[in-house]
């Protein structure tokens, strides 16, 4: 059509990123995603394209195109601020295990709300509709977090950066899981997802070393002044030829980006002669604004032709409604909980921070058309998108708001006049003026007279004392002083031991000995609480993995047989996870590796991972029957057996 020639399409473009850019400028101000803003903008140009009897076309393939070339680009331009120091190895193990946890707990849990909530869906389809939307969103998170301090915005970038690369590599296992069900339930000879799994990841991390030194080494000695569009061409062509192979391709982009953000590390030894520093230096600055402005680029259309093809109706319905909050609720109620138990309590803004962005997007439309289904509202998936990010500019105005007034959290709360006149503030935003009155009202009308009620203090009080009453008649002489050793102490003393700044060898680090006698006490005594728990725990999950053995040989359908396979996996890892422990902690670790139970937990856990990484291996699940004799030693009998006694 006439009013879509060549400069048309020049100036619409143009405009939109002019656009884009006030939209960054305006969100570090306002701290509102730009992300947002471009999608209100697409959903604008949809309106007006219809006012004006345009035709909208089918923005599909340049979706999934800019959607791809986004991705790249976004994880390239983490990975190249990301500085491997060993005063960041806490902030990375702390983002990893969140991110991971997260995105498993936020995965089941959104299958099982997508599994009851909408009727016919099933359980294949709801865990890969799932996927997506139990995803960080990086794309968003990166951009947003540019005003918190340095230690949460790395927090930030590390977790939103291994929750896209972990979800994406989920997601594609999920996918040759159940292709791989419905080709055995055919009677198709078939492989064994898990083992490809573990096979493809090994082959990623290979190919990502030396195509990363192999890139770094050729081109710092290109002249040319085109050699940087070169070097990002060549990535794009190991991602798509990786992605055609079923590998993992993110994470080829991550180690390249950490391999020239952190040359002294991976150019050690024999490696630092093949580096010329200068010329090196000069690349990395280049490649790294080059990949600053390309990811603008992509960012902007891909979020303005995302607003302009979906339907905005569809928010509308009580259906999307329902099941979008029950979502949204789950997704922050896990991430309060691990927040709190990893970091502790200086958990604001990084709680409020989990917008759903371009990798949803990308993996929704990724879906095989064999398991797509109608039932599905994608306004559930713009319902989640708009309101993670509006809660995520929530806990940014907060932030800012607080880091302004900077209180002093040892005083009781005064009302201050300057404050209610800043909500008051005709210069300041709408926003940020209800925002401020929502917290004053929160904070001295409705949290405060709470917490120094004296009939709050009094139920607080009784309470702390029935505890204590209940665990002394149980033997358990539990810690309750602000001393108190949680688990979130605990993984900071890792952290600790890790980091090692003092430089003190590890057997006369205080920290690593303290850990070590604290783990042993809950994994061998039940004199205390958590002694108490771990065996109570324990016992329920051998009770629960007999129950699933004796359940598979009976047989089941498809669908209860993928159930009952996840459980036994969890509490394979978990049981792994307790066999590490266990010889880490005792006295004599060889001995009890040799001993009865020793070789029993060994036996317990071996044959689910063989059953993952080889085929026809099915057989080997009675031997998981042993786990029941380990009861004894939940039951305090192993004293009975001297070989055990380690």
């Amino acid at each position: 059509m006439e009013q879509f020639d060549a400069y048309t399409l020049i100036i619409a473009a143009s405009v939109i990123v002019l656009i884009s850019f006030f939209f960054v400028a305006f969100s570090k101000r306002t701290n509102v995603p730009s992300v947002l803003l471009l999608i209100g903008l697409g959903v604008s140009l949809q309106y007006l394209l219809e006012y004006f009897e345009v035709p909208v076309p089918n923005f599909f393939a340049v979706l999934e195109i800019l959607g791809i070339l986004g991705l790249i680009m976004i994880v390239l331009e983490a990975a190249l601020d990301l500085k491997l120091k060993r005063d960041k190895i806490g902030t990375i193990i702390s983002s990893f295990f969140i991110a991971t946890l997260g995105l498993g707990v936020s995965f089941l849990a959104a299958g099982l709300i997508l599994y009851y909530m909408v009727p016919g869906m099933s359980w294949a389809q709801a865990l890969l509709y799932s996927t997506p939307l139990s995803i960080l969103s990086s794309a968003i998170i990166i951009p947003s977090v540019s005003n918190l301090s340095e230690k949460k915005r790395e927090f930030h970038i590390y977790e939103s950066t291994f929750s896209d690369i972990i979800g994406i590599m989920l997601f594609y296992f999920l996918i040759g899981y159940f292709e791989n069900e419905v080709a055995a339930s055919a009677g198709l000879a078939t492989g064994n997802p898990m083992g490809a799994f573990i096979i493809n990841l090994f082959v990623t991390l290979i190919i990502s070393l030396v195509a990363s030194y192999l890139i770094l080494i050729v081109f710092q000695k290109i002249n040319s002044g085109a050699k940087l569009f070169v070097l990002i061409s060549v990535l794009i062509l190991l991602y798509s030829i990786a992605k055609k192979f079923h590998l993992s391709p993110l994470i080829i982009i991550l180690i390249f980006g950490l391999a020239v953000s952190n040359s002294g590390l991976f150019f050690r030894g024999p490696f630092k002669r093949m580096l010329n520093r200068e010329k090196f230096r000069e690349m990395e600055h280049g490649l790294h604004d080059l990949t600053a402005e390309t990811a603008f680029i992509v960012r902007t259309f891909f979020f303005v032709i995302f607003g302009a093809s979906i339907m905005i109706s569809s928010l509308f319905s009580f259906e999307v409604l329902k099941v979008s909050l029950a979502l949204i609720a789950s997704i922050f109620i896990i991430r309060y909980i691990l927040l709190r138990v990893f970091i502790g309590k200086d958990i604001s803004p990084q709680v409020w921070i989990a917008p759903r962005g371009l990798i949803t997007v990308l993996l929704f439309y990724a879906i095989p058309l064999s398991f797509q289904t109608e039932l599905f509202d994608p306004g559930i998936l713009l319902f989640i998108i708009i309101a993670t990010s509006l809660f995520m500019t929530f806990g940014l105005i907060i932030n800012s708001i607080s880091k302004e007034q900077d209180p002093d959290k040892t005083k009781i709360p005064e009302y201050k006049p300057s404050v209610y006149a800043e909500a008051l503030d005709p210069s300041s935003s709408f926003l940020k003026r209800m925002v401020i009155k929502i917290t004053i009202f929160y904070r001295y009308k409705i949290r405060y007279p709470i917490t120094h009620s004296p009939y709050y203090l009094e139920l607080k009080k009784r309470l702390k004392i029935f505890f204590l009453k209940t665990t002394r008649a149980l033997g358990v002489k539990p810690n309750l002083n602000r001393d108190s050793q949680r688990f979130g102490s605990r993984l900071r003393s890792v952290i600790q031991i890790i980091r090692n700044p003092e430089g003190v060898k590890l057997k006369e680090n205080r920290d690593y000995i303290s850990l070590k006698k604290y783990v042993r006490n809950v994994i061998f005594e039940t004199n205390n609480l958590e002694g108490i728990l771990f065996d109570i725990i324990i016992f329920g999950l051998i009770i629960l993995s007999v129950a699933i053995v004796m359940i598979q040989s009976v047989g089941v359908s498809p669908f209860w047989n993928g159930v009952l396979f996840t459980f036994e996996l969890i509490i394979t890892v978990i049981f792994t996870i307790e066999y590490i422990l266990r010889i880490w902690t005792s006295l004599k670790p060889k001995k009890y590796v040799l001993s009865t139970f020793g070789i029993i937990d060994l036996l317990a856990i071996l044959p689910l991972f063989l059953e993952l990484i080889f085929v026809n291996t099915y057989s080997l699940g009675v031997i998981r029957l042993l786990r029941l004799l380990r009861i004894f030693r939940v039951l305090k009998l192993a004293r009975f057996l001297v070989e055990a006694d380690v």
